[in-house]
């Protein structure tokens, strides 16, 4: 599985708003507050040994559609 897989939740393809806990998600960088949406899995050294990665944590990541900057998150954003 890549880590750019796309997901049915969020369009990848249109930049959004999003925030976490009634807040605006603002990039730190650029303060953009636009961001493509993808999920990605969090890998462990245990569970690759055996095969299993589908038994791991998945997490948010936002890609902010000004300067590219990466933001990850464990919980899934919410579209603003």
């Amino acid at each position: 599985m890549s880590l750019f897989d796309k997901t049915e939740e969020h369009s990848s393809l249109i930049a959004q708003e999003y925030e976490i806990a009634g807040k605006k998600i603002i990039c730190q960088t650029c303060g953009n507050d636009a961001f493509h949406y993808r999920d990605a899995l969090l890998d462990t050294a245990m569970a690759s040994f055996f095969g299993m990665e589908w038994a791991n944590k998945r997490a948010a990541i936002l890609i902010c559609a000004k300067c590219g900057k990466i933001e990850w998150y464990l919980e899934k954003p919410d579209v603003a």
